[in-house]
C-alpha cells in the first residue's frame, strides 16, 4: 500500500469476471485499507450483483500494479482492503493539514499554566504545533483540542522537536476515540478530494 499516494487515480476491476472498471481517486491509505473516492456514477455491481473480489489497478514507477482485495461501499467512499497478503501495512494514521486551537499543560511542572497552541497538522497519532509556548522537547503534557463539533480529544502526550518544529505525540487515546479521529481525518481528506 505504500506505493499508493493520495490523489492518485486508480481503477477497481472485478477479479473473476468481466465488467466495467470503476475509476477512483485515493483519499488516503491506513493500515491495509485504501479509502477511495469514486469518480462518476457507475455502480459496483451489474445484473449478477457486486463481485466479491476486486483488483485495485494503478501505476507505480511506470509499471502496472494490481492488488487483490475486497471492497466495502460506504455512504461517502469505498474502502479497498487488501487480501492477497503481499503488502506492507501503513500503520501511521492518516493526517490532515488544519489549524486548530489546542491547549497543552506540562504535567511535570507543579502549577504549570496552560499553553494555548495551534496545530498545523494532526492525526490520531499526534499533532504538529505552530506554537508550543515555553514547552520543551521530552516534556509530558495533558492536551485538549476539538477537531470538529462533537469530537473533543483529550489525553496525554509528549513534546517532540524536530529541526525547530514542535509536536505532541499522543500516548493514551483509547481505540474508539482513535478510530473516530481517523474517520474525521478521512472525511476532511474526502472533502478536499471532492473540491479538486
Amino acid at each position: 500500500m505504500k506505493r499508493l499516494t493520495e490523489h492518485q487515480l486508480v481503477w477497481l476491476c472485478a477479479a473473476h469476471r468481466d465488467g466495467p472498471a470503476r475509476q477512483c481517486t485515493v483519499v488516503t491509505v491506513y493500515r491495509d485499507t485504501a479509502v477511495l473516492a469514486p469518480l462518476g456514477t457507475a455502480s459496483l455491481g451489474d445484473r449478477n450483483g457486486a463481485p466479491t473480489e476486486w483488483f485495485l489497478v494503478f501505476e507505480h514507477d511506470e509499471q502496472p500494479v494490481a492488488l487483490l482485495g475486497t471492497v466495502e461501499a460506504r455512504d461517502d467512499d469505498l474502502r479497498f482492503r487488501v487480501t492477497d497478503g503481499a503488502l506492507v501495512r501503513q500503520d501511521a494514521a492518516p493526517l490532515v493539514a488544519r489549524e486548530l486551537p489546542i491547549e497543552l499543560v506540562a504535567t511535570d511542572r507543579p502549577y504549570a499554566e496552560p499553553v494555548q497552541g495551534t496545530t498545523s497538522i494532526y492525526s490520531a497519532d499526534g499533532a504538529v504545533l505552530k506554537d508550543a509556548g515555553d514547552l520543551v522537547e521530552g516534556e509530558s503534557v495533558q492536551f485538549t483540542f476539538t477537531p470538529r463539533e462533537g469530537l473533543k480529544v483529550s489525553g496525554r502526550g509528549r513534546i517532540l522537536a524536530v529541526e525547530g518544529t514542535f509536536g505532541v505525540v499522543f500516548s493514551n487515546l483509547d481505540r474508539a476515540l482513535r478510530e473516530r479521529m481517523v474517520e474525521d481525518v478521512i472525511a476532511a481528506k474526502r472533502r478536499a478530494v471532492a473540491t479538486t
